[in-house]
């Protein structure tokens, strides 16, 4: 830690290769831990909890939607982006299932998005035409016809 000019324990000045404590508090923290390495120091792992609640999470779930967004825009683009019935092409485009059979199909998934997309991915890139785009409104209006409403 080169930008530290004071060790972070009592304020003296450090050389440029510390680890940001002097030699005596160096010392005195070997003595509190004489037998384990750094990294399993009480410290050590109470840092690394904290880091795993907090940072990381936060960049998990930021890795997890850019990932489950390019999986959607990969099917997307497969799909042809735009809609079968109507030809619009917006954000409320969704994946449907040609033969209604989704429901027992997302069944398998216990995550719906990641997991489902991939499986959707790869079956596209196998040649299945059991999925195609619909928009919101066609989608919905081809839902209300398979369970009989009339218009």
């Amino acid at each position: 830690m080169a930008w530290l000019t004071g060790c972070i324990e009592c304020g003296k000045s450090v050389s440029k290769n510390s680890t940001g404590r002097c030699k005596t508090c160096s010392n005195k923290l070997r003595k509190k831990y004489p037998n384990l390495p750094r990294w399993k120091r009480e410290d050590r792992k109470e840092y690394q909890r904290e880091y795993m609640r907090t940072v990381y999470k936060e960049k998990k779930k930021e890795l997890d939607r850019k990932y489950v967004s390019r999986l959607r825009r990969e099917v997307l683009e497969l799909l042809g982006n735009k809609c079968q019935q109507c030809g619009y092409s917006g954000l409320a485009l969704q994946i449907d299932h040609v033969n209604n059979d989704g429901s027992s199909e997302r069944k398998k998934f216990h995550s719906p998005n990641a997991t489902f997309l991939n499986y959707v991915l790869r079956k596209i890139k196998t040649g299945s035409k059991n999925y195609q785009l619909l928009c919101a409104n066609c989608n919905y209006i081809k839902e209300l016809k398979r369970r009989g409403h009339q218009q």
